[in-house]
């Protein structure tokens, strides 16, 4: 085997762990206890959604690279080459570049295998690279590999930041098209780009795509300084807008920053990328995301931005995913479904998406189809705590105890969200290990249920279901009553079949019915906007 082959194996085996396929539905699990995948019993009727598809075009699969990093400046910088030299040839006459969640599955299903690897993915050339931490910056080493030969087609390393991620990227989406003798269109020269910002843009944006508590404020910051650069670019204002929202979002108000300044500091944001730019599809994203923050009741103004948001770009994905989340949250579930559909057609494994959409099939009990979709959503995203949280809940309603708990300890070790140790706890009780869950009932009330704290959705909505299980009815409501922000998650976390039991008591349909306050001083939208 050659070096560049057995370089290739490797970068292969770093997304590569447990495999399975529910007729096409390949799934995969991170370096950490990796549980297998649920057992989707049958043909689902969502299927179609995950089986691979037949390629079109010229494909050109980037991996992600590997990464040899002892720099936390540098951390963004695999991700970051990758999605833009995949961006770069998705923009080639008939080149298709799969996508980042297409490329994680084939990776799981290749396990390893090169030609396996091509084979899956219908892939003409394979492109990929190591990052390496250097003194002065990262050497970023890429190749252009083509399945039976032996040699790279083309290989350059190269000097970072002496040559810019948006110079890398262009260098290798060129030497890509003159192997395929294929003419760049002439928009895809960026020779005005400022490649500080450039830089920090990709920052912002690797940042944002995590799932952990605190990467959206690591997004913020990168965004800011990216800011500081272009000072009227609508696009960096609305994605800057976009990570205090999310922020907000992901911590259920609780900022460092607080929650009225920090909807304010967003409000403020949108409002001068719409100014800027009222055609800035990612404003009234980001729009949409605060307005789910600022008054998580009925979500009106929410949806009218997200829907003004999917007609400025009809073809972004992350447009109709948002969209149908906050449908999904309003039990609009139909209308959801063709929105999160929509996104996989335009983003083909999109990892949110799937969850999202195994999500509605789990509150609908149809359990294999769940059990297929959010296998296929860790196949393609294998670090998502909340994919893992749900199969988790799956996988009960299935009868996989064990591998539930190891699905709910995965979920807490990637969140490290204090969601996390309720869920274990709910897996506990279901699965009648009653003495465990007796203990751990009387712990978690006395830290969790003391006087006058309060909860986050699923922090509340798994100890409720955990304390119903044990038969701690009275304090099951009481973890309920102290769920924040009250609205439409809630509403929505109480569909969960976790809750069928409490169901026919009063109280349930009281918290269903409470109204919740707006943030405090926070700025309503504009009217029209």
């Amino acid at each position: 085997m050659t070096t560049a082959r057995h370089w290739l194996l490797q970068t292969l085996g770093i997304a590569t762990a447990v495999n399975a396929t529910v007729r096409g539905a390949n799934a995969q699990t991170p370096r950490i206890s990796p549980p297998p995948p649920c057992r989707a019993v049958g043909r689902a009727p969502v299927i179609e959604l995950i089986e691979q598809p037949t390629p079109t075009g010229i494909v050109v699969a980037v991996l992600p690279l590997e990464a040899r990093l002892s720099s936390d400046n540098q951390v963004h910088l695999p991700w970051a080459v990758a999605g833009g030299i995949s961006n770069g040839l998705s923009a080639l006459p008939g080149v298709a570049a799969p996508t980042r969640g297409s490329i994680e599955r084939a990776s799981a299903g290749a396990a390893g295998r090169f030609d396996e690897f091509a084979r899956l993915t219908g892939a003409r050339l394979v492109v990929t690279g190591v990052v390496t931490s250097t003194r002065g910056g990262a050497s970023v080493s890429l190749r252009v590999l083509e399945p039976g030969i032996k040699a790279p087609r083309w290989e350059r390393e190269f000097d970072y930041p002496r040559t810019s991620l948006a110079s890398i990227e262009d260098q290798v989406v060129s030497a890509v098209s003159e192997i395929l003798a294929i003419k760049r269109p002439v928009e895809q020269s960026r020779p005005s780009v400022d490649v500080a910002a450039y830089d920090e843009i990709a920052s912002g944006d690797f940042f944002l795509a995590q799932h952990d508590v605190w990467a959206a404020d690591s997004a913020r910051a990168a965004y800011e300084r990216a800011l500081i650069r272009l000072p009227n670019s609508a696009v960096v204002q609305a994605k800057l807008a976009r990570a205090y929202a999310t922020a907000l979002e992901r911590r259920g108000r609780v900022s460092p920053l607080g929650p009225v300044p920090s909807a304010r500091q967003a409000n403020t944001l949108v409002d001068r990328a719409l100014k800027t730019d009222s055609s800035t599809a990612e404003a009234w994203i980001a729009r949409g995301i605060l307005e789910r923050v600022r008054d998580p009741g009925l979500l009106g103004s929410a949806v009218r931005a997200h829907e003004r948001a999917v007609r400025l770009a009809p073809r972004s994905a992350d447009a109709h995913h948002e969209l149908a989340v906050t449908l999904l949250r309003l039990g609009r579930d139909e209308a959801a479904e063709s929105h999160l559909r929509k996104a996989l057609t335009l983003d083909r494994d999109r990892a949110t998406s799937l969850r999202v959409l195994a999500e509605l099939e789990y509150v609908a009990r149809r359990y294999p189809a769940a059990c297929a979709l959010v296998n296929a959503s860790i196949g393609a995203d294998s670090y998502d705590p909340l994919a893992y949280a749900l199969r988790a809940r799956v996988r009960m309603r299935l009868d996989e105890f064990r591998d539930a708990f190891s699905d709910a300890e995965t979920a807490r070790r990637l969140s490290g969200a204090a969601w996390g140790e309720s869920l274990q706890f709910y897996v506990t009780a279901y699965a009648r290990e009653f003495d465990a869950a007796k203990s751990d009932a009387q712990r978690l009330s006395r830290s969790k249920l003391r006087a006058g704290s309060t909860l986050g959705i699923r922090e509340a909505a798994y100890l409720s279901m955990g304390l119903s299980a044990v038969g701690s009815r009275d304090k099951a409501f009481d973890a309920l009553a102290r769920a924040r922000p009250r609205g439409a998650e809630l509403r929505s976390a109480l569909r969960d079949p976790g809750f069928d039991a409490m169901r026919s008591d009063p109280r349930f349909a009281r918290v269903g019915r409470e109204e919740p306050a707006p943030v405090a001083n926070a700025p309503r939208a504009r009217p029209g906007s």
